[in-house]
């Protein structure tokens, strides 16, 4: 398995699957075995293969939420959405206090625009997993997509607090804090982002952009 996941890494999915299918041989009832050799198949997006291994996972435990969660974020790339939705409100109906399932729901629905569920999925999981930064994450991006900047930036800042090294976050803040007039505060994030991460291209650029929009300059 070791093996099969550092080839994954490095974008060899047939000798990533020769492992796993080497482990799935030896520990036949092992969800996890298929989980992983189900992933090779969503790299190189042979999506029945896929779905067939995620379902096996399923079958020997039906409770294996990264299986479904996984499977369900490819039916979802594949424009089955709404198959994606009610497969996961079917398990949640009977483990209403899985987090990982709330996070992948709330996820689709607001890809949905399906505002309000959305959040109530999301809300439901920091709820559960309060140390989770994927749903404030995620929430953040519910209440931006619906213009609601200031309720966005709340989400983004509880996310950054769990994830402080994350440069990402720190740009996406920024770009908010430019929308809503602070100046000051986007400034700041760009350059805890360019802290983190000297190299990023799009703190950088939103740096400058913002200096040189107010006729500031970089010196």
């Amino acid at each position: 398995v070791f093996l099969g996941a550092v080839y994954l890494r490095q974008g060899s999915s047939q000798m990533a699957r020769d492992h796993f299918m080497q482990a799935k041989r030896m520990a036949p009832a092992n969800p996890l075995t298929y989980l992983y050799v189900a992933r090779t198949y969503v790299v190189e997006q042979k999506w029945s293969e896929a779905d067939k291994e995620f379902e096996a996972a399923l079958h020997m435990d039906p409770h294996f939420s990264a299986a479904l969660a996984e499977m369900a974020s490819g039916w979802s790339q594949r424009n089955q959405r709404d198959k994606a939705i009610a497969r996961l409100q079917q398990y949640l109906a009977g483990s209403p206090k899985d987090a990982r399932i709330h996070l992948t729901l709330g996820t689709l629905l607001g890809q949905a625009k399906q505002v309000e569920p959305a959040k109530k999925e999301l809300e439901i999981c920091i709820q559960i997993d309060p140390k989770g930064p994927e749903a404030y994450l995620q929430l953040g991006s519910v209440y931006q997509n619906s213009a609601s900047l200031d309720a966005a930036v709340v989400q983004y800042e509880k996310a950054l607090a769990l994830q402080p090294k994350s440069a990402t976050l720190y740009v996406l803040l920024g770009n908010l804090y430019l929308q809503l007039g602070n100046r000051d505060l986007g400034l700041k994030r760009y350059q805890q982002a360019l802290s983190i991460d000297p190299n990023s291209a799009v703190a950088a650029n939103n740096l400058a952009w913002a200096y040189t929009r107010d006729g500031g300059n970089l010196d």
